[in-house]
């Protein structure tokens, strides 16, 4: 279904999840069960938000409503996007097309901003003229 049209890494459990982000935080998307057997999804998301925020920002949740009072204040306490069982595909697929296109932006947004932060620095810092006597005189950023 969804390994159609991306790449896709599954996990077992949180626990596995965690191996798996601690050795690659590249996912565009986090798609994570609400309710899980070793640790629940709002206690994966808790402890993701801890050590890799960027990630954190990048979850889905699915869950099949049933779920506990700490669950539901979880969902209405977080901006993170929540899809319910049983869902179309076409519906997911469009949630995660939205993360990837926000990852995306957010992504061109701090290259951006780094080239002009780059740019800043390199025109406030002082600059020498080559004096080798070659005849090319080009300006040498100090670093």
């Amino acid at each position: 279904m969804l390994g159609d049209v991306h790449d896709v890494q599954t996990a077992v459990g949180a626990q596995e999840a965690l191996r798996v982000l601690a050795s690659d935080r590249e996912f565009d998307v986090v798609l994570c069960d609400l309710q899980m057997p070793d640790v629940s999804g709002a206690d994966l998301y808790a402890t993701v938000l801890g050590r890799y925020p960027a990630l954190a920002e990048r979850f889905i949740f699915v869950t099949g409503g049933a779920f506990s009072s700490d669950a539901k204040r979880f969902l209405e306490e977080s901006s993170c996007l929540v899809i319910n069982k049983p869902f179309r595909v076409e519906d997911l697929l469009s949630m995660i097309d939205h993360k990837v296109e926000a990852a995306a932006a957010a992504s061109a947004g701090t290259a951006a901003a780094t080239a002009a932060a780059a740019a800043r620095s390199a025109e406030a810092r002082p600059s020498e003229k080559d004096d080798d006597d070659d005849g090319d005189d080009l300006p040498v950023a100090v670093a």
